[in-house]
């Protein structure tokens, strides 16, 4: 699911969130690559540490960096936990010029 928390749906979910692009590994002003970044968040009613865990280990599997984590999510607000980690994948630009 894109987005935010669905206070309309009970039972666990996960959003992804689509934090954007940045370009990266600048030669001769130009970017040789851009890195996307990706926000993965698990909303529970109980901490979802293990689930955390193999989502990590799927990213990370996939090629992408961990980023870090929100550092504030052991408390549940409202009786909902949250625990949002960030991702982000390097992507090296194509070379057309020489083509």
């Amino acid at each position: 699911m894109q987005g935010w928390y669905d206070k309309n749906k009970k039972e666990r979910h996960v959003t992804l969130w689509d934090l954007g692009e940045t370009d990266e590994n600048f030669s001769d002003d130009d970017a040789e690559g851009v890195r996307l970044s990706v926000q993965i968040t698990i909303f529970s009613e109980s901490d979802e540490v293990e689930l955390a865990r193999e989502i990590k280990k799927l990213m990370k599997e996939n090629g992408f960096d961990f980023e870090g984590r929100n550092g504030d999510d052991s408390e549940p607000e409202n009786g909902i936990y949250m625990k949002a980690q960030r991702f982000s994948k390097l992507y090296e630009t194509e070379d057309t010029e020489n083509e």
